[in-house]
């Protein structure tokens, strides 16, 4: 059985990656990875502006809760209270009666604060209490 002569083609070809080869991987690698950062940090000012409209519409929730709590007559406006870590969140509310009744507030509690990043924000709730005597 004859033996195969090496094609003189590919005599003088090494096996493996050239230093060209290994710089092309490497900036497709750093570019994915710049990629993934980006998007790690939009991802946790998400997360952060997400948990302070959530705590602030908890704030306007508890705030909603205990105004109509309290009798019909004693349900008055008020405010600012401020609330949280540094005093971050201020809270007002509203009471009025509803135009034409004499038996119907209107109850409307607002909630303010400063996010870094997004400016002023706030959440207001609006709500209603009938007299019933």
């Amino acid at each position: 059985m004859p033996t195969k002569k090496p094609n003189k083609s590919t005599k003088g070809l090494q096996a493996g990656f050239n230093m060209i080869e290994v710089m092309v991987a490497l900036g497709i690698l750093a570019f994915g990875i710049l990629a993934i950062a980006s998007m790690q940090e939009s991802s946790l000012l998400g997360t952060s502006l997400a948990y302070s409209v959530t705590d602030g519409t908890t704030r306007a929730m508890d705030q909603m809760e205990e105004l109509l709590s309290r009798q019909w007559n004693n349900i008055t406006s008020g405010g600012p209270v401020t609330e949280g870590a540094n005093n971050r969140y201020t809270i007002n509310w509203a009471v009025s009666l509803v135009p034409g009744t004499t038996d119907l507030k209107q109850i409307t509690v607002t909630v303010n604060w400063t996010d870094a990043g997004f400016g002023s924000r706030s959440t207001t709730l609006t709500c209603y209490k009938y007299n019933n005597i």
